[in-house]
């Protein structure tokens, strides 16, 4: 759980440098890459609380720019199951096989 931690706070410090010239769904789809990528390796729990910080640091730093959470309604629940939707894929995917 560690590692994804801090590799949503790594992803967020890299992307927050795009975040004033890139579009909102593009910096979206880099913190759902590093989502995916880390729950390689981690428990489905460890993965749905990954997915959460991811959805919180795209929300609050990327996409809010202050790290101020604000809620802007559909695209907010939307964004937060497509986040955990990516970081549990993988987990569920290897539990299945």
């Amino acid at each position: 759980m560690a590692v994804g931690f801090a590799a949503c706070l790594g992803a967020t410090a890299v992307l927050s440098q795009l975040a004033s010239s890139a579009p909102w769904w593009l910096l979206a789809a880099g913190m759902g890459l590093v989502l995916l990528v880390v729950s390689r390796h981690q428990s489905l729990g460890a993965a749905a609380f990954t997915g959460l910080i991811g959805w919180l640091c795209t929300e609050g730093f990327l996409l809010g720019r202050d790290g101020e959470l604000r809620w802007h309604g559909l695209i907010d629940v939307i964004l937060l199951v497509i986040a955990l939707a990516l970081a549990t894929a993988v987990p569920l995917l290897r539990r299945r096989s």
